[in-house]
C-alpha cells in the first residue's frame, strides 16, 4: 500500500489501485501506476461535475474502472462508535454546533482547510 500523502512514491504496474481521495489529480496518477489489464477502483467521492481523463488509455491498456460507493451498513457502526464515545479528535479539523450547520457545511466543501467536519446535536454535559 503506498501513501501519496507521505511522499512515499507511486508503485508501476500495481495490479489493482483505490483511488481514495475523490481528487481528479489523484485519479489521473492512478492511470500511471495500473499495469495493463489491471484495475482501478473509485472509492473516493470525486466533485460533481465534468472532470478530464484520458479514458483512451483504459482502452488500450485494457484497464477495468470500477466504482466502489462506500456507504452501505456502515453508518450502523459509526453510530455505534459515536456512541461508545470513541476519540475522533484525531480525525477531525473542525466541530460545529447543529445551530452553525451553514457554516460547517460550507467549511465541508472547502477542502483546503478542512477534512472532516462534524455537527455536534447535544452539548457537552458535565458529570
Amino acid at each position: 500500500m503506498v501513501n501519496i500523502a507521505h511522499d512515499e512514491t507511486l508503485t508501476p504496474n500495481a495490479d489493482v489501485v483505490f483511488e481514495a481521495t475523490g481528487v481528479p489529480q489523484a485519479l489521473k496518477q492512478c492511470f500511471d501506476c495500473v499495469r495493463p489489464g489491471g484495475k482501478i477502483v473509485q472509492v473516493g467521492m470525486l466533485p460533481a461535475g465534468d472532470i478530464t481523463l484520458d479514458l483512451a488509455r483504459l482502452v488500450t491498456r485494457e484497464v477495468d474502472y470500477l466504482g466502489s460507493f462506500r456507504f452501505l451498513d456502515e453508518i450502523t457502526e459509526a453510530v455505534n462508535v459515536l456512541a461508545a464515545g470513541t476519540d475522533l479528535g484525531p480525525m477531525l479539523t473542525h466541530t460545529f454546533d447543529v445551530r452553525d450547520a451553514e457554516t460547517a457545511f460550507h467549511t465541508a466543501h472547502d477542502r483546503t482547510i478542512s477534512n472532516k467536519v462534524m455537527l455536534q446535536f447535544v452539548s457537552e454535559r458535565e458529570p
